[in-house]
């Protein structure tokens, strides 16, 4: 077993090295703040758990799903093939991520007012999840309850979901336009009225990527000529793990686990958000070897948000939850069973092979690129209430990682959600006359 961790500790910093040299780039090109919140470093988070900690767990512990009996051979090729596409992934990424950018190092230049219509929206959408959660009897501190309650009260109604998640989104854009580097008591408060309601939810990603855009943009207008002291960031990281995993854990645990050191618990059930290598093993080990060529992300784009309640022509399996069914042999019909998307590397490999991985995760690279530096170049050019929307579609859909890592077609269904989303959101606040509207030239600066 010795063999098998050392084996593991090398593939691990084979497959390191590149993000720590993009990390590196950044560091030098945008600073300390920008490089410690950027992609590469969640992808080297996650990916240090999906390589290291659970395989290592499944090795001592033999802590590993009830349907994973399969050949340890194939785990250590999932977990060689994974380290290999975290060079693609920096190539994508390095392509869309500037040579030279001005460090972070002074005011804002803030050329919209700062908008009380966002307030207002994000107060109105808390209220909503107050009185849906209360019209299911959600407001109690049984936090596994209120969580099957919550699941199931969107049967049907899966637009209630914005209420919950929504909010964050737009607190994060009130303080990307707003004026002073000042906080209210007012948006602490709005503030924490939603990150109660999340908390009675369980609904840690909603919290945490709240939670993470508030502190990228308040310590950004924050910074004159000094920078973010790497303990305060470190911090905030350990927090944001912190409040997830608590929250995952409050849900409840199965009974096998009750005897488990609470530590050790808390680390199983991280580990287990991150199952990328297990996914992909079973992918190996089971698919039947005819590709899809892309059909399944063709799919989830289709479907995913489409509702069903529009057209009984929405199949009940379709691309990632067909997946689950033919790679895993679970039907994610069954009521109350959990998911289990084959993700990214999984995906990738049953539309096209090994090739796919590579690929699939070079164009992840290209998009968190595009994103982030589009968000860095937007905040040196000062924030408009337009130039907002790489940082709202990077919240919604790229700034917790698993956004990305549990399945490629979610992803890129996610990504056109949130642009249609952000445009209806726009084009209402525009309407309403409730911004102070700049000129057209300085709306699409965002853009330019």
């Amino acid at each position: 077993m010795s063999d098998q961790i050392i084996l593991i500790f090398l593939i691990f910093i084979l497959g390191a090295i590149p993000l720590t040299l993009v990390l590196n780039r950044i560091l030098k090109t945008n600073g300390q703040l920008v490089a410690m919140l950027s992609p590469p470093l969640m992808v080297l988070v996650a990916f240090t758990i999906i390589i290291l900690v659970r395989p290592i767990l499944y090795l001592t512990h033999d802590f590993s799903y009830e349907f994973t009996i399969l050949d340890r051979n194939e785990l250590f090729l999932s977990l060689l093939l994974i380290s290999i596409s975290n060079y693609s992934f920096t190539f994508g990424y390095l392509a869309f991520h500037p040579k030279s950018v001005q460090k972070l190092t002074s005011h804002f230049r803030v050329r919209d007012k700062s908008s009380s219509s966002l307030l207002f929206f994000a107060t109105l959408s808390i209220l909503i999840a107050y009185l849906h959660a209360a019209s299911y009897g959600i407001l109690t501190f049984d936090l596994l309850a209120n969580r099957e309650t919550y699941l199931t009260s969107f049967a049907g109604a899966g637009y209630f979901s914005l209420a919950y998640t929504m909010p964050g989104l737009l607190l994060v854009w009130y303080l990307w336009v707003q004026q002073s580097d000042k906080i209210s008591l007012c948006f602490v408060a709005i503030v924490l009225g939603y990150g109660v309601i999340n908390i009675l939810v369980t609904n840690r990603s909603s919290l945490t990527i709240t939670l993470y855009g508030l502190f990228l943009v308040w310590q950004l207008k924050k910074q004159v000529n000094t920078q973010v002291g790497t303990l305060k960031i470190v911090l905030l990281l350990f927090l944001l793990v912190i409040v997830g995993v608590a929250l995952g854990v409050s849900r409840g645990i199965d009974d096998s686990s009750e005897a488990v050191d609470s530590l050790l618990l808390g680390v199983i059930f991280l580990s287990a958000s991150f199952d990328m290598h297990e996914m992909f093993w079973h992918a190996l080990s089971n698919f039947n070897g005819i590709y899809y060529l892309g059909v399944t992300w063709g799919e989830d784009i289709l479907w995913t948000y489409f509702p069903r309640a529009i057209s009984t022509l929405k199949p009940i399996l379709y691309g990632s939850s067909m997946l689950e069914f033919e790679v895993l042999g679970r039907d994610p019909r069954l009521i109350g069973a959990a998911t289990f998307p084959i993700g990214l590397y999984g995906e990738g490999y049953v539309n096209f092979g090994y090739t796919g991985v590579i690929l699939t995760t070079f164009f992840v690279g290209c998009i968190l690129g595009f994103l982030y530096s589009r968000l860095i170049k937007n905040i040196l050019n000062g924030p408009t209430t337009f130039n907002f929307w790489p940082l709202f579609i990077f919240l919604m859909t790229s700034a917790n990682s698993l956004g990305y890592l549990r399945s490629f077609g979610q992803y890129l269904a996610g990504l056109l959600f949130s642009c249609a989303l952000f445009i209806v959101i726009y084009l209402i606040l525009f309407s309403t006359k409730f911004f102070s509207i700049v000129k057209s030239k300085k709306i699409y600066d965002g853009m330019l």
